[in-house]
């Protein structure tokens, strides 16, 4: 929420948020007082810093499909209309101004065996909407391109990026809380409740939601709501066998639902797993760790899956700790599927092939 993304580093759930996130200079305070539910205070304060959200580029393995966004000649073209508007949101990305301030706070107490949170969030969304009134004019010099180069069978480049701004980063709200709890009594498990409620969070308009037919951009009101179940297992003659000082598999199931009120069919909604026609989407997510020979292997499993667009991702990662170093070595496979595979493979920068993955680290 506080910081923007740059999914260029790999998608979340591969990579961790610490590692996909971009920094900001900002002020960050608590307050920790002594009223009842030992109430924490927190806030925080960016004073214009900004950086806009940073999708994989064109062609690469998490990117979009270079052939499905050069729409003329992809054998000669050398970017397609996915790298014009993706160059020209960054150019039109604002830079530090007073007018990018953020402000959130967090109040966090514990009433009752309930550990809550409330927050408020007031910030420039790092995404961008699109002027329409420019759309055609911006649009144009790419198509002429396109069209010179597949009448020539060679490379047209289109004159550089217009100066105008067709980008714009809006501001929105967002209020939001969690509430966990330990409950003995059902199987010793955590449970935790999460909401938000963005206001007014602008969102750009295609015909039937296609991110390469937009016209216009709106706001709309969003809803989300999460359940999440935590358990840690002893597994019977594995534990004993494999597993030193008695390391616990620890799982959680989470389930997911967000809202679009006043929803119509031309919202472009990809990036938030919605299918065109559906106001909602939900998602189930299951995470599994475990420690193993003394915690010199660590086992992590994340899938999830999208009910309303049928579409899956699984990541199986084992990881190595180098005992008496810092160094860690990470292998796993990335995999996606689904029934609508094929709306995955256009889905704006959405991961669309299976990949392996080796990473290795050195951890301060």
């Amino acid at each position: 929420m506080v910081n923007p993304l740059d999914l260029r580093r790999g998608p979340p759930g591969v990579n961790t948020w610490e590692e996909v996130k971009q920094g900001l200079w900002m002020i960050r305070a608590f307050y920790q007082s002594e009223l009842p539910g030992n109430l924490l205070f927190e806030t925080i304060f960016n004073p214009g810093d900004f950086q806009n959200f940073e999708a994989p580029l064109e062609g690469a393995q998490l990117g979009v499909v270079a052939a499905n966004v050069r729409f003329f000649d992809p054998e000669h073209q050398k970017f397609g209309i996915f790298h014009w508007n993706r160059e020209k949101w960054s150019r039109d990305s604002p830079t530090w101004n007073w007018s990018n301030w953020e402000f959130g706070f967090r109040v966090r107490g514990n009433t009752l065996g309930v550990d809550w949170t409330l927050l408020y969030w007031n910030a420039r969304d790092d995404t961008p909407v699109m002027n329409p009134k420019y759309f055609l004019s911006f649009t144009m010099p790419f198509i002429q391109s396109g069209i010179r180069t597949a009448s020539r069978g060679a490379w047209v480049p289109p004159p550089d990026w217009p100066d105008y701004k067709v980008f714009y980063y809006k501001r929105y709200q967002t209020v939001g809380g969690t509430a966990q709890v330990f409950l003995q009594n059902l199987w010793d498990t955590v449970w935790r409740f999460e909401w938000f409620f963005e206001i007014g969070r602008p969102l750009m308009k295609g015909t039937h939601g296609d991110s390469g037919a937009v016209y216009d951009w709106t706001r709309r009101n969003i809803l989300g709501l999460a359940l999440q179940c935590n358990k840690k297992f002893k597994i019977p003659w594995f534990t004993r066998s494999f597993i030193a000082n008695d390391f616990m598999l620890e799982t959680s199931l989470t389930y997911g639902w967000e809202k679009v009120f006043n929803h119509d069919h031309d919202l472009i909604l990809n990036d938030r797993n919605h299918h065109w026609t559906d106001s909602s989407n939900d998602v189930i997510t299951l995470f599994m760790m475990q420690g193993l020979f003394n915690m010199r292997f660590v086992f992590v499993f994340t899938g999830n899956y999208f009910l309303r667009v049928a579409k899956w991702q699984a990541i199986p990662v084992i990881s190595y700790i180098v005992p008496g170093h810092h160094w860690r070595i990470d292998m796993g496979y990335v995999a996606f599927g689904g029934a609508n595979r094929e709306w995955v493979k256009t889905a704006g920068s959405i991961p669309s092939f299976d990949m392996a993955l080796l990473r290795l680290r050195y951890e301060f």
